[in-house]
């Protein structure tokens, strides 16, 4: 007797649980059956490919959601993609990201990827983003030109 499509499925899970429940109650590698384990399921070698893989992902997707919503900085012009990331322009990221249950960094990059690069952000460098977000501005919307000695310069204006 042929079994369906989806009982295919399900008996190959239920192997695959099956397997890797053998593997963790005998204390080895889930990936190669190691018995080296540095972490409750890897052992050293498939814990660093596993980060390898992790950070490239990681760089792919951030490459991909800047393609969508600009390579430089809305604010400053800043272009270094290692500065760039991803802004609420209405300052309601974190309350967003609790709505959606992510946090931030990659988690949120595949939520606006899974959605479609949703309209509502903006690229923006860490300064420019951490400024607005501690103080609802960012100096380069205050001083605009200004090239010098900043602290003067704020003191200067906070009189």
């Amino acid at each position: 007797m042929m079994k369906t499509p989806a009982e295919r499925k399900l008996a190959k899970a239920k192997c695959t649980k099956e397997f890797h429940d053998r593997r963790r109650a005998a204390k080895l590698c889930m990936q190669c059956g190691s018995s080296e384990l540095v972490s409750d399921v890897l052992c050293a070698g498939c814990l660093e490919q596993r980060r390898v893989r992790s950070k490239a992902n990681v760089k792919e997707r951030k490459a991909l959601i800047l393609s969508k919503y600009g390579k430089v900085c809305a604010c400053c012009g800043e272009s270094f993609e290692e500065f760039l990331t991803l802004d609420h322009p209405n300052n309601d990221g974190a309350a967003h990201r609790k709505e959606l249950g992510v946090s931030s960094g990659n988690a949120f990059y595949s939520w606006i990827i899974k959605n479609g690069f949703p309209l509502g952000f903006q690229t923006l460098c860490w300064n420019c983003n951490c400024a607005k977000s501690r103080f609802g501005y960012c100096p380069h919307t205050q001083f605009p030109n200004f090239v010098g000695d900043w602290e003067m310069a704020t003191q200067q204006y906070a009189n």
